[in-house]
């Protein structure tokens, strides 16, 4: 099922939180995808957010990357799963802004970006395995370990 035209832009708006999910997933990668990207954003449903990240990142337009990149703190867990398995569905080209991320970040907050690192095939195991041993904080060491499904209190 596809959206057309008008339809499509009244159902970003709609006050149904599905069938705007539909809406920003269909606007992604055409004219309209900076609506999805706003939506991304700042849609109040994280349904609505997750899923115009997860269509607007596979684009590989580099305004949906940045978009992904700040969706790492989303308030909502789901967003940021959405976030960090799109993110590293698109493999080693993000891996090096990961990994940045990564290092300026500590504990939970690095989360997000050691998530997606996970996702990003052997480039990001790499980048994990680097950050299991070198980032300056122990907390999130150990994370970029359990992650590799290595021992997280490991040395």
């Amino acid at each position: 099922f596809t959206l057309e035209g008008d339809k499509a832009l009244q159902d970003i708006e709609s006050v149904d939180a599905a069938v705007r999910a539909v809406a920003v997933r269909h606007a992604a990668g055409t004219s309209e995808q900076p609506r999805a990207l706003v939506a991304a954003r700042s849609d109040p449903s994280p349904a609505v957010r997750a899923a115009a990240l997860e269509a607007s990142i596979a684009t590989g337009a580099p305004e949906a990357l940045e978009v992904g990149f700040a969706a790492l703190d989303d308030p909502d867990p789901n967003v940021r799963l959405a976030a960090g398995e799109a993110l590293g569905a698109r493999g080693a080209e993000v891996v090096p802004r990961l990994r940045e991320v990564a290092l300026a970040r500590s504990g939970s907050r690095a989360a997000g970006p050691l998530g997606a690192l996970a996702f990003a095939g052997p480039a990001g195991q790499a980048a994990l395995l680097e950050l299991s041993h070198a980032h300056p904080n122990a907390e999130t060491r150990g994370l970029a370990r359990l992650l590799l499904g290595l021992d997280p209190k490991q040395r």
